[in-house]
C-alpha cells in the first residue's frame, strides 16, 4: 500500500460520520507499514503500538488516531520516526505512555516544530524510566502473576505518569531540584487526580523521600 493510498484511506475515515467507522489492529498495523519508514523501525513502531493496545495502555482508535496524526503532520521523517520509536519502544519496555502522547498532542495543536517536540519526548521518556525505578525501588511494581506481588498495570503506570508530570513540570517553570517542595507536590498530586489507589499512595507515602525525587530532579535538569 503507498503513501497516497494511505492518505485517502485515511481522508475517506475522517469523512466518516462518527461512529461509522471503527479502526481495528490491522488498521493500525497498515498505517505504520505506509509510512517511510526503514523495515527495521516499521516492525518497531508496529510491535509497540500492538503490545501497547493488548496492554491497555492504548485503545485501537487511540493508537490509531495518534499515528494518524503523525502520519499526516507533514514533518521532517526523521523527526516523526524518533517521536514513533521512542512511544513504541517505551511500550515494549512496560513503559506508560499518556505523558508523551499527550506531548506530542500538545505540540501539534500548537503548531510547534516537531524537531523540538520530539527532543522533548526523547527526554520525558527518559524520566519515565527513572520514576518507574525509583517506584520500584519503593515496592511499587505491576503485579505479573493473579494473587502476586505488585499492583494493577493502571495504578502504577497513574503513579508513574503523574509523579514524573509534577518533576518534569518542576524543572520546566525554572524551579530548582532541591528547593524542598517536591514531595509535598507529588504526594498533593498522586492523592487529588484520583487515579492511585489508596494502597499505591500509603506505600509511596511511607517509602518515597524528598532526596530521591530531588535526585530524578536533578537529572531532569542536566537534561534540558
Amino acid at each position: 500500500m503507498n503513501t497516497k493510498t494511505v492518505l485517502l484511506a485515511l481522508a475517506i475515515v475522517v469523512s466518516l460520520p462518527l461512529g461509522v467507522w471503527a479502526a481495528s489492529k490491522a488498521d493500525v498495523s497498515n498505517l505504520v507499514g505506509s509510512m517511510p519508514l526503514a523495515p527495521s523501525v516499521i516492525n518497531t513502531v508496529n510491535a509497540g503500538f500492538q503490545r501497547g493496545i493488548d496492554d491497555g495502555r492504548l485503545t485501537v482508535d487511540e493508537a490509531f488516531g495518534f499515528l494518524q496524526r503523525i502520519a499526516t503532520s507533514g514533518a521532517a521523517i526523521e523527526d516523526r520516526q524518533t517521536i514513533l520509536l521512542a512511544i513504541a519502544q517505551s511500550l515494549l519496555e512496560d513503559l506508560p505512555v499518556e505523558m508523551l502522547v499527550n506531548k506530542v498532542d500538545e505540540g501539534l495543536a500548537r503548531g510547534l516544530p516537531l524537531d523540538v517536540v520530539a527532543k522533548e519526548i526523547v527526554e520525558r521518556r527518559q524520566t519515565l524510566i527513572e520514576v518507574r525505578a525509583l517506584m520500584a525501588q519503593k515496592g511499587v511494581t505491576i503485579q505479573q502473576q493473579p494473587n502476586g506481588p505488585g499492583f494493577a498495570r493502571t495504578a502504577v503506570d497513574a503513579a508513574i505518569t503523574d509523579s514524573a508530570t509534577v518533576l518534569e513540570s518542576h524543572i520546566r517553570s525554572g524551579k530548582k531540584p532541591n528547593d524542598g517542595t517536591l514531595l509535598n507536590a507529588t504526594l498533593t498530586t498522586l492523592q487529588r487526580d484520583g487515579r492511585v489507589p489508596s494502597t499505591v499512595f500509603s506505600a509511596l507515602a511511607g517509602t518515597l523521600g524528598e532526596a530521591d525525587l530531588a535526585r530524578v530532579a536533578t537529572n531532569i535538569e542536566s537534561r534540558i
